[in-house]
């Protein structure tokens, strides 16, 4: 009888032995390998930032960029992308990319520093993403004009108030402009807005009519535009080449930033006319076939602590989600009120918000004729 037992505890052991080796075995063959492939906008994620993940997980970070919307959704609708984490902004972008099925939804379990989110972007965000479900906001800003203001000066006066986007709309002005250089974002939801607030029409108009003005007035200065432009604009305008750009605010700030280092700025003005302006909201998210979702999961999260939040910002220029942040944001980025507005600036401000996909065809249509100038 001894013996027997004896005999049972042994193939007891080794079956339990037998389980364990499996379950590790099983662990170890579903446990990702310490590769994260990522795909943002160009200079938007900082090397020191990728070297810092690295560092702290053992992960190591290929990083592809881009420099449109439109180029990561084809990449995104081909599918098989191979990559872990992108970087789609909000509106229509990842607006209409959610409905598509493109996204993996989020883990927030995985997720603790979402607690650290400001809950006014976050609602914005979930404009486009309902419920926060598969994105996370990372980097948000303004739509505003830089100008060389001795070159508008000789060509408008010097009385000629330099806070308006008259300056781009105003046939008569752009034709005094128009011979020193002038560019235009190439997106309509970065266009489009302000030139709503512009003409006094509500901002979230779905009206034919409306839409009908505003491409009207595009066209009637598109002659004078020399190009639409998203890369080159903001060192066009520091390096004189051209004098008055529709720009990303960050961009303009770190263009004059790096280059005042070699000449005077002074004569370059930022600034977000009085009629208001579009704020857009980058944001990062999983794709639906992301090879390494855990690892996605852990760059995400790193990504918003505050002091990488702060890093992001303090090298772009644009304003982050993150209100403890920042204490590490460098004051003159932390106190610009283009970058940072104020509750009162903010009034003038707006996001772009879903439209019928019938609307959305229409202001598609009207991007092709002011994108082609007929």
């Amino acid at each position: 009888m001894r013996n027997k037992i004896q005999s049972l505890s042994y193939v007891f052991l080794a079956l339990l032995i037998f389980f364990n080796v499996s379950i590790l075995f099983a662990e170890n063959s579903v446990k990702e390998p310490p590769i994260l492939n990522v795909y943002h906008w160009f200079q938007m994620i900082p090397e020191d930032v990728l070297k810092i993940f690295e560092q702290e997980t053992g992960i190591r970070v290929n990083l592809d960029v881009y420099d449109s919307n439109d180029v990561l959704e084809a990449r995104l609708l081909a599918g098989k992308t191979g990559y872990d984490v992108v970087g789609p902004s909000a509106f229509p972008y990842l607006a209409r990319q959610v409905p598509a099925g493109l996204y993996k939804p989020l883990d927030k379990d995985k997720l603790p520093n979402m607690k650290g989110l400001d809950p006014t972007i976050l609602e914005k965000l979930a404009t486009s993403d309902p419920d926060n479900k598969y994105a996370l906001p990372l980097l948000w800003g303004l739509v505003g004009l830089g100008v060389n203001r001795e070159k508008l000066e000789e060509r408008l006066g010097k009385d000629t108030p330099l806070d308006s986007w008259s300056l781009l709309l105003d046939k008569d002005k752009m034709t005094k402009i128009s011979s020193c250089g002038v560019t235009l974002l190439e997106e309509a939801a970065d266009i489009f807005l302000p030139i709503y607030l512009y003409l006094g029409l509500p901002h979230d108009s779905n009206k034919r009519e409306d839409l009908e003005k505003v491409t009207a007035t595009l066209m009637d200065v598109r002659p004078y535009i020399s190009r639409l432009d998203s890369v080159r604009s903001a060192d066009d305008l520091m390096l004189g080449n051209v004098c008055m750009a529709m720009h990303w605010i960050g961009d303009l700030y770190l263009a004059k930033q790096a280059l005042s280092e070699q000449k005077n700025m002074d004569h370059i003005e930022i600034f977000i006319p009085k009629e208001g302006s579009v704020m857009w909201i980058d944001s990062v998210a999983i794709p639906v076939d992301a090879p390494h979702p855990d690892n996605a999961h852990r760059f995400l999260n790193f990504l918003i602590r505050p002091d990488i939040m702060a890093r992001l910002t303090n090298k772009t220029y644009f304003a982050n989600p993150v209100s403890e942040s920042l204490s590490f944001v460098k004051p003159d980025i932390r106190q610009n009120k283009n970058i940072f507005p104020d509750a009162e600036n903010m009034k003038r401000i707006f996001i772009n918000v879903p439209a019928p996909a019938s609307f959305a065809r229409q202001v598609n249509r009207a991007m092709m004729k002011v994108r082609t100038g007929r």
